[in-house]
């Protein structure tokens, strides 16, 4: 990893020149400041020393009686007082903002070096300062770097640059209408589409290959996808158009027999190569799904047993285990997120009510059938 990123260092000098004019536009900031500091104090004090002495005392007198009163009020004006260049800057006083300015340049790269794709798009997100960086052709060395830190990635394929092969493996959003949590890539056509979108948006693939060029229209060069339906016997082939116009374009171009033949044989050879490409990544998405599924209910056990062991303290683990079927499906319980003293006094309320009415519901059915079993009564009762 080291060599690694003393190779992105190497390769980075236009980076380290932008770094350092953010840094000299920062510094020269907070040297203006300073100047004007410095010039107003003398003026200042000149114009007190042209007051008589009676005047000056008086004044005197009103400045410490002023600051006694209003000392207070200065000293919380202060601890809110955030700098000016961080003001526009979400997060906590701009971190991030300083670390596209303040941090020397190796210290960055050692820092990305240990990131992934996914991270590096997320922080170009974050300031126009870190895009300028991130997105300048100089760090493709770290982009590469940290592409290669994901197990069983496939390579970059030629026809994406580093930024938009971690867009399309890790922005889980459609590319058509921007909706949130699209799962669906399309990899030969190098987008996300949510089923909706692709339904209206990607012709069936029998129609647009039809409207292609005879000569290559049953060769197996136009790629073309499937879309998930209802049930597996309900998939939709779908093609797309714009890909299919730069095919035609490209092979009317063309004039002569010879030309033509050399572009449906290169575009075979293409179309192979694209398709081994996506099967890899269909792969590695599948595993990363499966992966991230893992890691939830993971999550979510956990959270099961810490709101056991709250309710245990309070008395109220054991009928929670007489509805654990029920009571682990519960909206406030099947969460994946960590349970917390503040998420816990939330919903602690609400789960104690509905144990309540669960074990009023048990014992009244326990005494109108004596002798059956709490497990049947926890069914009667869910």
């Amino acid at each position: 990893m080291a060599q690694r990123c003393s190779t992105a260092i190497k390769g980075t000098h236009e980076a380290s020149t932008s770094l350092t004019i953010l840094n000299r536009r920062h510094t020269r900031n907070e040297d203006q400041d300073d100047d004007l500091t410095d010039k107003d104090e003398p003026e200042r004090l000149r114009k007190r020393g042209r007051k008589s002495p009676e005047i000056a005392s008086s004044s005197t007198r009103k400045a410490v009686d002023w600051k006694t009163d209003n000392r207070s009020a200065e000293s919380k004006k202060k601890k809110q007082r955030i700098p000016e260049q961080f003001r526009k800057v979400r997060g906590k006083l701009g971190m991030l903002e300083r670390l596209a300015k303040d941090v020397p340049l190796d210290v960055v790269i050692e820092i990305f070096c240990y990131l992934d794709p996914g991270d590096l798009i997320r922080l170009a997100r974050t300031s126009k300062d870190l895009r300028g960086i991130l997105m300048s052709k100089t760090w493709e060395s770290v982009w590469r770097i940290a592409r290669e830190n994901v197990q069983d990635l496939p390579p970059l394929p030629p026809d994406l640059n580093e930024p938009q092969y971690a867009r399309l493996l890790y922005e889980s959003y459609c590319h058509v209408c921007l909706k949130g949590n699209c799962d669906i890539i399309l990899w030969l056509f190098r987008m996300r589409c949510c089923k909706k979108c692709g339904v209206e948006t990607l012709p069936p693939y029998e129609d647009l290959i039809n409207s292609q060029p005879m000569e290559y229209r049953h060769r197996g060069i136009l790629p073309s996808e499937w879309l998930p339906g209802n049930s597996s016997y309900h998939n939709h082939r779908v093609g797309n158009t714009k890909i299919a116009e730069q095919f035609k374009a490209e092979y009317t171009a063309l004039q002569t027999l010879e030309d033509r033949r050399n572009w449906i044989s290169g575009k075979t050879q293409c179309f192979r190569e694209l398709a081994r490409h996506g099967r890899l990544c269909e792969e590695w998405h599948e595993t990363q799904l499966e992966k991230r599924a893992n890691e939830v209910d993971n999550v979510r056990q956990k959270r099961l047993e810490a709101i056991l062991e709250r309710l245990g303290e309070i008395g109220w683990r054991e009928e929670a285990e007489h509805m654990l079927n029920k009571f682990k499906d519960h909206k406030l319980v099947k969460q994946p997120k960590k349970l917390t003293d503040h998420s816990w006094n939330g919903i602690k309320v609400e789960l104690v009510k509905m144990l309540s009415n669960h074990k009023e519901n048990r014992l009244r059915n326990e005494q109108r059938y004596p002798g059956s079993s709490l497990e049947s009564w926890s069914i009667l009762a869910g």
